[in-house]
């Protein structure tokens, strides 16, 4: 190395070392590396597939319609019920302009969103009432079923606004709702709704009422769930609220009551406090409303998780999603449907040669174990091949190294694509597109072929960071170590100054 490129190469040293030092946290050490981030992502062609199969019914089952809606609701979870309330009951406040507020609406979102099955709205503008859609088998049918509570919370201390029974927990029955029912099919559309503003009168259901009626949804009920957990003595007592028009709806919660062995004593029309139930009548739909026996802590700071009566919660939860799951045809019917639902690269930038790891999720929607091949490509080029067999409603998770030492430097569009199975009609979720991934020279983070300043200070940035932390950013880690470190710095000195 001449003296001149020898000082050259010093110097980029000292300018990645010395951004990292001037943009690093004084209070980090300077090697931070816990032992359980040192196992090495080396990428090798050898390593094996790694997946995770949910459980469920492996094989056509013929069931008469009460059966199968006793196999949905059998599945409504006292734990589940409890993790979403203790989530949003630790935001502290949901009071409408409260960061709690949109950060639950945001909490709300992902959930259904995690959901392959369901298509996922905010709805209202800066309401954001949150709300996802079950799309009915029957395409000539536009009835609309709906089911919903509201996550807004008001307190003496709108600081302190916890609001776990109110409504909190009626956000967690329809969160089950949303869970099971997306894993079974119905004839007709159902949709999922979380409230905001009912505290204020109201507003969130109201604005969507007011939007669904000028543009003729036909919702043949409503189901709302406010204040529906709160049972301290066991007395199992339940109270339905409902008018003139949703009478036989009021009918068929208490034949179901019997039907499906839930057994409250059932009272009807003892509370009327004002409820999103309210904006559905007055556009005309029929709508019905449960509520616990006494209101409880409701509306202070002492409206916490622990008062919660989860089984209470849960009967609650099945009697409603029986008429639910009734009157929008749940049905065994016989389908083939083989879904990819998600590829995602490890890495959006990487240096020619270096590992990356392609993470997919492909999913058994249909009513028959299959076996089908998915291609996973990178624009043209066929990255990998896996056949892949799942029992009926199951989904897999699994990864592959790619090896890019052969592939040119430029922009790679990942897809994946499950193949059709016998007899599949639904083909618009076999395809899924994972984004962008930039091949380029060693020490390019940014992806612009030039290894300058601008990756310096993206490195100094990301500095000391590893995975699941706030700033973390695979990209930085040009050594796939997982922690961006010296040795990062290093390569990135090494090649300072070079382009493609």
């Amino acid at each position: 190395m001449t003296s001149q490129r020898l000082l050259l190469h010093k110097t980029a040293i000292a300018i990645c070392l010395a951004s990292v030092m001037l943009l690093m946290p004084a209070a980090y050490s300077f090697v931070h590396v816990p032992s359980q981030y040192l196992a090495y992502l080396s990428g090798d062609s050898e390593l094996p597939m790694e997946s995770d199969q949910t459980s469920a019914t492996a094989a056509v089952v013929t069931w008469t319609e009460e059966q199968l809606i006793a196999e949905i609701i059998s599945q409504v979870s006292e734990e589940e019920i409890y993790q979403s309330v203790y989530d949003l009951q630790n935001f502290k406040t949901r009071a409408y302009g409260y960061p709690g507020n949109t950060a639950a609406s945001t909490y709300i979102y992902n959930r259904f969103d995690s959901i392959p099955e369901l298509n996922v709205e905010y709805q209202g503008g800066d309401l954001r009432n949150v709300i996802a859609t079950l799309p009915g088998l029957n395409t000539s049918s536009n009835e609309i079923y709906m089911v919903g509570a509201h996550y807004d919370s008001t307190s003496s201390d709108p600081n302190n606004a916890p609001g776990a029974l109110d409504d909190a927990s009626g956000v967690a029955i329809v969160l089950e709702f949303a869970r099971i029912m997306s894993q079974y099919n119905f004839n007709h559309t159902l949709k999922f709704a979380c409230w905001n503003r009912e505290e204020n009168g109201l507003i969130g259901s109201r604005n969507f009422t007011a939007y669904a009626s000028n543009n003729s949804f036909n919702i043949s009920l409503y189901v709302n769930l406010d204040s529906p957990a709160y049972d301290p003595d066991s007395r199992f007592i339940l109270d339905i609220m409902y008018n003139n028009q949703s009478t036989w709806a009021a009918n068929m919660l208490t034949e179901h009551n019997s039907l499906y062995g839930i057994d409250f004593t059932l009272t009807y029309n003892v509370h009327n406090c004002g409820s999103d139930h309210q904006s559905f009548w007055s556009y005309g739909y029929t709508a019905v409303m449960t509520h616990e026996e006494t209101h409880g802590p409701a509306h202070t700071p002492n409206d916490t998780v622990d008062k919660v009566s989860t089984l209470y919660a849960k009967k609650n939860g099945q009697l409603c999603m029986s008429v639910l799951a009734r009157v929008a045809e749940a049905t065994n019917v016989e389908v083939h449907d083989v879904e990819a639902l998600s590829v995602t690269p490890s890495k959006t930038v990487a240096a020619k040669g270096s590992p990356i790891s392609i993470s997919l999720k492909v999913r058994n929607s249909g009513s028959y174990s299959e076996t089908f091949t998915v291609t996973t490509r990178a624009n043209a080029q066929t990255l990998n091949l896996t056949q892949i067999s799942l029992a009926a409603r199951t989904s897999m998770n699994f990864s592959f190294p790619w090896n890019t030492t052969s592939f040119t430097l430029g922009s790679y569009v990942i897809t994946t694509y499950a193949s059709p199975v016998v007899n599949e009609t639904d083909l618009a979720d076999n395809n899924c597109t994972g984004g962008n991934v930039t091949i380029t020279i060693t020490g390019d983070i940014n992806g612009d072929f030039t290894v300058d300043i601008y990756d310096a200070i993206l490195l100094s940035g990301t500095f000391n960071t590893i995975p699941g932390e706030p700033t973390w950013n695979p990209n930085v880690d040009l050594n796939s170590d997982n922690i961006v470190d010296i040795f990062d710095a290093i390569t990135v000195a090494t090649h300072f100054g070079t382009k493609a």
